[in-house]
């Protein structure tokens, strides 16, 4: 049988990224692999695949693991994009 793809959105604020993980986990042992492309404070977590059009990515610092997480299998489209004032330390990209 193919595997069924359904797209849920959860609304959460930044202090319960926490419980989304914690759901990630609930329904994963019950075989489903959700995709979580949530911004955590300050970091895009890519999961899936986005698009950026028409922004500025302005006065972030970024710490360790970037401003953009982007998995192996993620695709990241930016059109438009403006980059700056933006600092890394500790091998933040």
């Amino acid at each position: 049988m193919a595997e069924e793809i359904k797209n849920i959105f959860v609304s959460h604020q930044h202090d319960d990224a926490d419980k989304i993980e914690a759901f990630k986990s609930l329904i994963g042992r019950h075989g489903i692999n959700m995709r979580d492309s949530s911004i955590y404070e300050n970091k895009i977590k890519n999961k899936g695949e986005i698009s950026l059009s028409s922004v500025t990515i302005e006065n972030n610092t970024a710490h360790k693991d970037g401003i953009i997480q982007n998995e192996e299998t993620s695709k990241i489209v930016l059109d438009k994009v403006t980059f700056n004032g933006n600092t890394a330390t500790d091998n933040g990209l």
